[in-house]
């Protein structure tokens, strides 16, 4: 839906004779518009770090032999990356072709003019429904914490009879979707809600995505490799080009960090709740 109102924004506007810029958004800086490339790296950082999943994922296929499971894991991988990939770039580049430099960090508000209210509507709902999903994946750790925590708080205080474990684990068993969803409607619909409130909530993802998810998903994983056993006897090549790519990442996220604290000092004085 996001290609479709970008192209049906282009179109129209090519229609009507309008020209996006595409310098250099006005009124910045070239200080300023570094630092807003140098966030952007954090921004993608905090989108992509998957590092929090793949244990859990990898863990749920339940394989016995390893060979197998890591066969299932690069198919996934592949499979999941050819699709996301050339979606994302056809936005990107459909979204600037449309807007230009203009481009807003929420797209949906630039499609606004462009699209039926139907049609965002709908919009709006996948992207609801996309945000509760990705939450409850990368929550996962989270929610099964609380869950645990709960349940150690319950026991304490019931001491059931031998002669009622039996009715007892049969409720338990039909309350656990309730109690499951209940958690994760809370938990994501009060994380909505902060983001929603805070408005340097991006830049904040930003410097998470710099100083947390880069470490962990685009440099630890090289050093981990190279670190261990299969990695000492791979290759000097790939050694090192994973001791170069660790380098690279390392240096997108410094970027990134100084990037994303640059922009909270800068704009902190003109923050206001729920803008």
């Amino acid at each position: 839906m996001f290609i479709v109102g970008s192209g049906a924004a282009l179109a129209q506007e090519r229609h009507n004779g309008e020209e996006a810029e595409y310098g250099r958004p006005e009124g910045d800086t070239r200080l300023q518009y570094f630092m807003g490339v140098a966030e952007s790296f954090g921004i993608v950082a905090f989108a992509y770090g998957g590092h929090c999943v793949i244990p859990d994922v990898h863990a749920s296929l339940g394989h016995a032999e390893k060979d197998e499971s890591r066969q299932a894991m690069r198919k996934a991988w592949t499979g999941a990356y050819l699709g996301i990939v050339p979606s994302y770039f056809l936005i990107v580049n459909l979204s600037y072709a449309a807007f230009g430099s203009g481009v807003s960090a929420f797209l949906i508000d630039d499609l606004k003019p462009h699209v039926s209210t139907a049609f965002l509507c709908v919009l709006y709902g996948f992207s609801l429904v996309n945000f509760f999903c990705l939450g409850a994946i990368y929550n996962q750790a989270a929610f099964v914490y609380i869950e645990e925590m709960l349940d150690r708080c319950h026991c304490s205080c019931r001491k059931t009879l031998p002669s009622h474990a039996e009715a007892e684990d049969a409720e338990n068993r039909k309350t656990s979707l309730r109690k499951k969803i209940a958690i994760r409607v809370s938990y994501i619909g009060f994380g909505t809600l902060v983001g929603a409130m805070l408005p340097f909530f991006g830049d904040f993802a930003a410097l998470s995505g710099a100083v947390g998810f880069t470490p962990c998903t685009f440099v630890y994983p090289f050093w981990l490799y190279n670190r261990s056993k299969e990695g000492r006897e791979a290759p000097s090549w790939r050694r090192t080009v994973n001791w170069i790519l660790a380098g690279v990442f390392l240096t997108l996220g410094t970027l990134a960090a100084i990037g994303s604290i640059y922009n909270i000092i800068a704009n902190a004085s003109s923050y206001t709740i729920f803008s």
